[in-house]
């Protein structure tokens, strides 16, 4: 999963609609996730590794993909799909 936009609570607010329900959340500092259950939110870096840090790097690599010098590349929602989902097995 994964969801565009800021840092700020309606993006995460978007994005924790559409995840499964977690038993614990390891986050940053940052203020916006203030408000998950204190109970299950563990802030720092010191803990397990995050499950979704592959999938990130992949989608950071595809992304990267569309950084050109001109804008060459296509602006289609379609297409834009078509590529981050290349070679993932999807």
């Amino acid at each position: 999963m994964y969801e565009v936009g800021g840092r700020d609570e309606s993006a995460f607010s978007r994005l924790l609609d559409r995840l499964p329900g977690a038993d614990r959340h390891e986050t940053d500092a940052y203020p916006v996730y203030e408000w998950l259950p204190r109970d299950r939110h563990v802030i720092g870096k010191g803990g397990a590794v995050n499950r979704n840090d592959g999938m990130h790097f992949k989608l950071r690599s595809k992304l990267n993909g569309l950084v050109r010098r001109t804008k060459g590349y296509t602006k289609r929602v379609q297409m834009l799909k078509k590529h981050l989902l290349a070679g993932d097995g999807a």
